[in-house]
């Protein structure tokens, strides 16, 4: 029994020993500060071990940075960060970022009537649909989604002006809108979407440019009937040219 007693007596010992650091910390002015305990790269999920935590003086640390490693252990870090960096929260991505398995970037213009396509900035994860031109296609009249869960890199108006990234994660100045030879010209609105994809995924877009107008929406996740675009097309033996961007907009219809 008095062992017993004796054991008792160190737990409550030790953690009022473990509430008394804090408590002292705190009347130090002393918060928990998340630091990088290695360099990890950008584009990189975060690991737990990556990370550690230290008390550091409150005036000394930048707004914004993590104070517990469970904000930030396994999302993406969109800026590359050196051993002892404090871990900012502006520089974890929002949405969890899928990863691509042999991804190469691509920039595509995308249709600024009628879509998201204005609103769109670095980070956001949308859909693609193609909108077929009858001119393109013999008379052939359709529309659908070609890749879905896209996440967006980067954006860039028709000047090719970079205008939100992992640097800029927000869009910068007005928008304005002029017109030039008959056809919308876009300078400070994001046309122009910059985007890492698989091999196949940049085959069908490619082409899809050949045969109508791409813009940017986001499908009801609960709809009835939804297909896994990607899967289909990851999945397909057929050859992506004209004949399998029709069967994938009239397997939706």
């Amino acid at each position: 029994m008095r062992k017993v007693f004796f054991i008792l007596g160190l737990v409550i010992a030790f953690g009022s020993g473990i509430g008394l650091y804090f408590y002292m910390d705190n009347a130090k002015g002393l918060i928990p500060v998340v630091y990088a305990a290695t360099n990890i790269p950008e584009d990189t999920v975060i690991r737990a071990q990556q990370l550690k935590v230290k008390s550091v003086p409150r005036e000394s640390v930048p707004s914004g940075v993590a104070a517990s490693i469970n904000q930030v252990a396994n999302k993406s870090l969109n800026w590359p960060l050196k051993e002892g960096d404090p871990v900012r929260l502006d520089k974890i991505e929002q949405n969890t970022k899928a990863e691509v398995e042999n991804s190469r970037l691509i920039a595509f213009k995308t249709d600024y009537n009628g879509s998201i396509a204005g609103l769109a900035k670095y980070g956001q994860t949308v859909d693609l649909v193609l909108t077929l031109d009858p001119k393109q296609t013999g008379n052939l009249s359709l529309a659908g989604y070609i890749v879905t869960d896209l996440f967006i890199e980067a954006t860039a108006d028709s000047s090719g002006r970079i205008l939100s990234s992992a640097d800029i994660p927000y869009l910068n100045g007005s928008s304005s809108v002029v017109s030039l030879s008959g056809s919308e010209q876009t300078t400070g609105i994001p046309v122009e979407i910059i985007a890492k994809v698989t091999p196949k995924q940049f085959l069908v877009i490619k082409q899809a440019e050949t045969m109508g107008t791409i813009s940017l929406g986001q499908r009801d996740k609960n709809a009835k009937n939804l297909y896994n675009i990607n899967d289909v097309i990851e999945n397909s033996q057929m050859n992506i040219g004209k004949d399998f961007i029709v069967s994938l907009l009239q397997l939706q219809k």
